[in-house]
Protein backbone atom coordinates (compact mmCIF):
# COMPACT_ATOMS: atom_id res chain seq x y z
CA UNK A 1 0.00 0.00 0.00
CA UNK A 2 1.00 3.31 -1.15
CA UNK A 3 1.70 6.13 2.02
CA UNK A 4 2.12 9.09 -0.12
CA UNK A 5 -1.13 9.75 -2.34
CA UNK A 6 -1.00 10.85 -5.51
CA UNK A 7 -3.28 12.12 -8.13
CA UNK A 8 -5.22 9.54 -10.54
CA UNK A 9 -4.95 11.22 -13.56
CA UNK A 10 -1.69 13.02 -13.31
CA UNK A 11 0.26 11.19 -10.38
CA UNK A 12 1.13 14.34 -8.49
CA UNK A 13 1.32 14.06 -4.95
CA UNK A 14 -1.84 14.75 -3.42
CA UNK A 15 -2.51 17.81 -0.67
CA UNK A 16 -4.85 18.14 2.14
CA UNK A 17 -7.61 20.41 1.68
CA UNK A 18 -10.52 21.80 3.66
CA UNK A 19 -14.32 21.54 1.98
CA UNK A 20 -16.98 22.86 4.92
CA UNK A 21 -14.64 21.34 7.86
CA UNK A 22 -14.39 18.38 5.98
CA UNK A 23 -10.83 17.41 5.26
CA UNK A 24 -10.28 15.80 1.28
CA UNK A 25 -7.14 15.27 -0.87
CA UNK A 26 -6.87 17.39 -4.08
CA UNK A 27 -4.69 17.21 -6.94
CA UNK A 28 -2.80 20.49 -6.94
CA UNK A 29 -2.75 20.82 -10.92
CA UNK A 30 -6.64 20.35 -10.47
CA UNK A 31 -7.48 17.43 -12.09
CA UNK A 32 -10.06 16.63 -8.89
CA UNK A 33 -10.34 15.42 -5.01
CA UNK A 34 -9.52 11.91 -3.48
CA UNK A 35 -12.75 11.49 -0.55
CA UNK A 36 -11.71 8.38 1.95
CA UNK A 37 -14.30 6.19 2.76
CA UNK A 38 -17.83 7.90 4.34
CA UNK A 39 -16.59 11.34 3.47
CA UNK A 40 -18.57 12.21 0.17
CA UNK A 41 -21.59 12.07 1.86
CA UNK A 42 -20.68 13.67 4.71
CA UNK A 43 -20.28 16.28 1.88
CA UNK A 44 -22.95 16.20 0.08
CA UNK A 45 -24.95 16.08 3.28
CA UNK A 46 -23.19 19.81 4.54
CA UNK A 47 -25.02 21.91 2.66
CA UNK A 48 -23.57 25.40 3.97
CA UNK A 49 -24.62 27.37 1.12
CA UNK A 50 -27.92 26.95 -0.07
CA UNK A 51 -27.59 26.76 -4.19
CA UNK A 52 -30.05 28.95 -6.76
CA UNK A 53 -32.82 27.33 -7.72
CA UNK A 54 -31.64 27.36 -11.29
CA UNK A 55 -28.01 25.51 -10.45
CA UNK A 56 -30.50 23.11 -8.20
CA UNK A 57 -32.74 22.47 -11.50
CA UNK A 58 -30.11 22.38 -14.20
CA UNK A 59 -28.32 19.10 -12.36
CA UNK A 60 -31.87 17.40 -12.14
CA UNK A 61 -32.48 18.32 -15.75
CA UNK A 62 -28.69 16.93 -16.57
CA UNK A 63 -29.08 13.93 -15.04
CA UNK A 64 -32.65 12.94 -16.44
CA UNK A 65 -31.10 13.80 -19.75
CA UNK A 66 -28.01 11.79 -19.41
CA UNK A 67 -29.24 8.39 -17.93
CA UNK A 68 -26.45 7.35 -17.55
CA UNK A 69 -25.03 8.32 -20.73
CA UNK A 70 -21.63 10.05 -19.38
CA UNK A 71 -20.76 6.44 -17.57
CA UNK A 72 -21.13 3.96 -21.07
CA UNK A 73 -18.70 6.58 -22.48
CA UNK A 74 -16.18 6.43 -20.03
CA UNK A 75 -16.46 2.96 -19.41
CA UNK A 76 -14.32 1.99 -22.40
CA UNK A 77 -10.99 4.30 -20.76
CA UNK A 78 -8.41 2.85 -18.84
CA UNK A 79 -9.46 2.52 -15.31
CA UNK A 80 -7.46 4.73 -12.71
CA UNK A 81 -5.12 3.75 -10.08
CA UNK A 82 -6.50 4.47 -6.26
CA UNK A 83 -4.72 6.60 -4.29
CA UNK A 84 -4.77 4.65 -1.82
CA UNK A 85 -3.51 1.28 -2.54
CA UNK A 86 -3.11 2.02 -6.84
CA UNK A 87 -5.44 -0.94 -7.58
CA UNK A 88 -7.49 0.06 -10.89
CA UNK A 89 -11.08 1.72 -9.62
CA UNK A 90 -13.93 0.50 -11.08
CA UNK A 91 -16.45 3.23 -12.93
CA UNK A 92 -19.62 3.82 -10.93
CA UNK A 93 -22.65 6.34 -11.18
CA UNK A 94 -23.18 8.42 -8.18
CA UNK A 95 -26.88 7.40 -7.38
CA UNK A 96 -29.66 8.50 -10.67
CA UNK A 97 -27.38 11.70 -11.58
CA UNK A 98 -25.60 10.60 -14.27
CA UNK A 99 -22.34 11.48 -12.96
CA UNK A 100 -19.62 9.17 -13.59
CA UNK A 101 -17.06 8.85 -10.66
CA UNK A 102 -14.24 6.22 -9.98
CA UNK A 103 -14.61 4.22 -6.83
CA UNK A 104 -11.79 2.34 -5.45
CA UNK A 105 -12.93 -1.85 -5.27
CA UNK A 106 -11.33 -2.29 -1.78
CA UNK A 107 -13.76 0.61 -0.65
CA UNK A 108 -10.72 2.96 -0.17
CA UNK A 109 -12.73 5.82 -1.02
CA UNK A 110 -13.74 7.59 -4.21
CA UNK A 111 -12.01 10.04 -6.72
CA UNK A 112 -14.28 13.11 -8.20
CA UNK A 113 -12.79 14.86 -11.29
CA UNK A 114 -12.68 18.21 -11.36
CA UNK A 115 -16.18 20.07 -11.07
CA UNK A 116 -18.22 16.68 -10.58
CA UNK A 117 -18.61 17.50 -6.59
CA UNK A 118 -20.32 20.81 -7.41
CA UNK A 119 -22.24 18.86 -9.77
CA UNK A 120 -23.36 16.16 -7.07
CA UNK A 121 -23.54 18.75 -4.55
CA UNK A 122 -26.43 20.42 -6.71
CA UNK A 123 -27.75 16.87 -8.26
CA UNK A 124 -28.55 15.89 -4.10
CA UNK A 125 -29.77 19.41 -3.18
CA UNK A 126 -32.21 19.74 -6.19
CA UNK A 127 -33.21 15.70 -5.14
CA UNK A 128 -33.80 16.82 -1.29
CA UNK A 129 -35.82 19.77 -2.48
CA UNK A 130 -38.12 17.31 -4.55
CA UNK A 131 -38.72 14.62 -1.61
CA UNK A 132 -36.56 11.94 -2.73
CA UNK A 133 -35.47 10.09 0.12
CA UNK A 134 -32.37 10.62 1.69
CA UNK A 135 -30.47 7.03 1.08
CA UNK A 136 -31.34 7.07 -2.48
CA UNK A 137 -28.85 9.90 -3.33
CA UNK A 138 -26.05 8.65 -1.35
CA UNK A 139 -26.10 5.64 -2.83
CA UNK A 140 -23.04 4.51 -5.37
CA UNK A 141 -23.48 1.79 -7.19
CA UNK A 142 -21.10 -0.17 -9.63
CA UNK A 143 -22.07 -0.54 -13.38
CA UNK A 144 -21.71 -4.48 -14.16
CA UNK A 145 -21.12 -4.70 -17.90
CA UNK A 146 -19.48 -8.00 -19.16
CA UNK A 147 -16.66 -7.83 -21.37
CA UNK A 148 -18.18 -9.37 -24.23
CA UNK A 149 -20.63 -6.22 -24.19
CA UNK A 150 -18.07 -3.38 -23.41
CA UNK A 151 -15.79 -4.56 -26.94
CA UNK A 152 -19.16 -3.05 -28.84
CA UNK A 153 -19.64 -0.20 -26.98
CA UNK A 154 -18.38 3.26 -27.94
CA UNK A 155 -18.64 6.49 -26.84
CA UNK A 156 -19.58 7.63 -30.38
CA UNK A 157 -22.69 5.03 -30.85
CA UNK A 158 -24.20 5.83 -27.15
CA UNK A 159 -26.86 7.80 -27.90
CA UNK A 160 -28.06 11.22 -25.15
CA UNK A 161 -32.23 11.22 -25.18
CA UNK A 162 -33.22 14.32 -25.96
CA UNK A 163 -34.22 17.00 -22.57
CA UNK A 164 -37.87 15.80 -21.42
CA UNK A 165 -40.37 18.56 -22.45
CA UNK A 166 -41.22 21.60 -20.55
CA UNK A 167 -44.77 21.78 -19.31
Amino acid sequence: MTTTRTCPNCGTVLEPYDHEGIELDRCPAGCGLWFDRGELPLVVHSEQQPREEAERMSAADHAARDAGASVVAEIASDRRPCAVCGAAMRLTEYAASGIAIDECASKHGIWLDAGELEQIEAYAEAMRRQGTPEDAEIQVRGVPIPPEVLAGISAASVPVPPPPPKS
